[in-house]
């Protein structure tokens, strides 16, 4: 999957201070899943197919994007951080 150049700004804005970093959620629950995870045999199917067992909930996604955009990330230089609870290589 190709991944959008996220990190590319930095080249520009990086000796301004300004870093650029995203994250990349997987299935979470949200207004816009609320189907998918409704439907109990796929949330079930879902939570089994990934290492940690579960969907990703709107805090872990909140407490990386706080931490993205403090300073104690000002080293962190990644286009993307998935929070997917391993799912993406076991696809």
């Amino acid at each position: 999957m190709n991944e959008p150049p996220a990190g590319r700004p930095l080249l520009g804005y990086g000796p301004k201070g300004i870093r650029v970093n995203g994250t990349r959620p997987a299935y979470a629950k949200t207004a816009l899943t609320r189907d998918l995870y409704a439907t109990t045999d796929f949330m079930h199917a879902f939570a089994e197919s990934v290492p940690l067992k579960r969907w990703d909930e709107m805090r872990d996604i909140a407490h990386l994007t706080l931490y993205l955009a403090g300073d104690e990330s000002g080293r962190v230089r990644c286009p993307l951080i998935r929070t997917d609870g391993r799912e993406t290589p076991c696809r």
